[in-house]
């Protein structure tokens, strides 16, 4: 079932399903083992992704990871689904080659041709996806995808191989907070899949509630500063009126990646609502997070978000509430802070932030 992409499964029992790598068991541990799967985005693999497109000049760029029935994205380009069904994957092809493979026309290879994501969106007709490794295990993919035939030259193999060793590399590198880290190894992949909003890849309310009493508490037992913002789109809901709720998804995830390209690896980004964002800032006192917050703001809108049938300037708003000593307040009372903070954003006419700091609130 391709979740957040079509409403219904589209498998077909002609289509060729990829075989099972001999190692499968050793494997889906090592993928288990490190938490990444249902895991939130991070800005060091939307880096490799966003750079892929640019390099290869395709539309799509995909990390993706074979779980037992799934290929779930870490990171994606280009494509709002947040899965795929594993039998209908071209990754789950490409895990069983030591190489990349490469499809230059998915419409006259028999492997792929009655494929639903070949003859129906997103239409693939070039792909080529390159194994990544991790402790001799492969995860899954590095690959690239067009909706146009095209051929792949022995230099572009070698490039995609040293763009997928960089995704290795990354993966072998914590960034995330210790406490995110310790709740995704807690959690099996079944509990983080409900903790993670599939469109934006960051953390779901549920996710986010649950992170955000957990940090709070680090924080209060290192008596530390803590900085919470609360961001919400300016103009959201016209794009979905005007061009559609997939258009609205893909500007979703534009704008997520453009967030966590500006915050710090170890802050935690959650989803609140339909256009609302939450970020937990630790060991970060009023400058710092003004100074964190200016540069979202600056992201968002310093370029139009150009995707699907959409393409304009989007701007936020965004109250900051921040505490010198975490051991001085409760968790709910900072929320609110920050939620009046915004208020008092969204009425001056939004496109700026505001700051309250605890206890007075001026």
């Amino acid at each position: 079932m391709l979740r957040n992409y079509v409403g219904q499964s589209v498998y077909r029992g002609d289509v060729k399903k990829p075989q099972i790598p001999p190692d499968e068991k050793a494997r889906l541990e090592a993928l288990e083992s490190l938490g990444l799967l249902y895991s939130p985005s991070e800005e060091r693999f939307d880096r490799i992704t966003a750079l892929a497109c640019k390099v290869f000049d395709v539309p799509i760029a995909l990390v993706s990871l074979i779980a037992d029935q799934c290929q779930w994205f870490k990171s994606a380009q280009g494509l709002s689904a947040a899965e795929t069904a594993r039998e209908i994957s071209f990754c789950g092809h490409a895990i069983l080659s030591e190489g990349a493979l490469v499809v230059p026309d998915a419409t006259a290879d028999p492997r792929f041709a009655d494929n639903p994501l070949v003859t129906g969106a997103p239409n693939i007709r070039f792909y080529a996806g390159h194994p990544v490794e991790y402790q001799g295990k492969k995860l899954g993919t590095l690959c690239l995808i067009d909706d146009k035939p095209r051929p792949f030259s022995t230099s572009d193999r070698e490039d995609l191989k040293s763009m997928a060793l960089w995704v290795q590399n990354e993966i072998n590198v914590t960034a995330l907070s210790e406490v995110q880290l310790e709740l995704l190894k807690e959690l099996g992949a079944a509990k983080r899949q409900n903790m993670i909003d599939p469109i934006t890849k960051t953390w779901n309310l549920n996710g986010l509630d649950d992170l955000l009493k957990k940090e709070f508490s680090r924080s209060r037992r290192e008596q530390s500063s803590v900085s919470i913002v609360t961001l919400k789109i300016d103009n959201f809901g016209h794009v979905s009126q005007e061009c559609g709720s997939h258009a609205a998804d893909l500007v979703l995830m534009e704008l997520a990646q453009r967030i966590r390209a500006t915050i710090r690896p170890q802050d935690l980004l959650g989803r609140r609502g339909e256009d609302d964002f939450q970020i937990y800032l630790g060991d970060c006192f009023t400058n710092r997070a003004a100074g964190i917050a200016h540069r979202i703001i600056t992201r968002v809108n310093e370029q139009p978000v150009e995707v699907d049938d959409y393409s304009g300037t989007i701007t936020a708003s965004i109250g900051i509430a921040s505490l010198a000593n975490a051991e001085d307040a409760d968790l709910e009372s900072l929320l609110k802070l920050s939620e009046k903070a915004l208020d008092k954003a969204r009425k001056e006419g939004g496109n700026r932030l505001s700051i309250l700091n605890y206890p007075s609130g001026d």
